[in-house]
């Protein structure tokens, strides 16, 4: 009878600590990415909520957004662009709790991301800082977002 109840009670720990740690795997979702202009990408993800830190550690032209309990789509895992683009390459790396992007951008330009309403997107527009239009713009995506 005791060793029913230890084994039971082994159970429902070991029960109760895989579900604690089910919501730190990463989902089914998937992450693709799709190229709008020569200085605009769309981080598109199928996720129910999009959960997303930009890590402003990174060199000046790369950078490096975590998404959240999100893995790559195998088509996504390495891009190149063409010449002329704003961005010249982009990786997507596993992590334990979702996955990386990594972009890189061509020097001398900035940038603004924005999740995009009502989908699970993230919106990243090459910006030219020294241009007031490209500057305006910027500021109003970002407001925006």
């Amino acid at each position: 009878m005791e060793r029913r109840l230890a084994l039971g009670l082994l159970a429902t720990v070991l029960l109760a600590l895989l579900s604690a740690s089910v919501p730190a795997a990463p989902s089914d979702s998937l992450v693709r990415v799709v190229r709008l202009s020569e200085r605009e990408l769309l981080l598109v993800t199928t996720a129910p909520a999009l959960r997303w830190r930009e890590d402003f550690t990174a060199s000046s032209d790369q950078l490096r957004i975590e998404l959240e309990g999100i893995r790559p789509a195998d088509s996504v895992r390495e891009l190149a662009f063409p010449a002329g683009s704003a961005f010249t390459a982009l990786f997507v790396r596993n992590k334990p709790s979702g996955c990386l992007v990594l972009v890189e951008r061509s020097s001398g330009l900035g940038y603004v991301i924005s999740p995009v309403p009502y989908s699970q997107s993230l919106y990243i527009r090459a910006v030219n800082w020294d241009d007031p239009g490209e500057r305006l713009l910027a500021y109003g995506i970002d407001a925006w977002s």
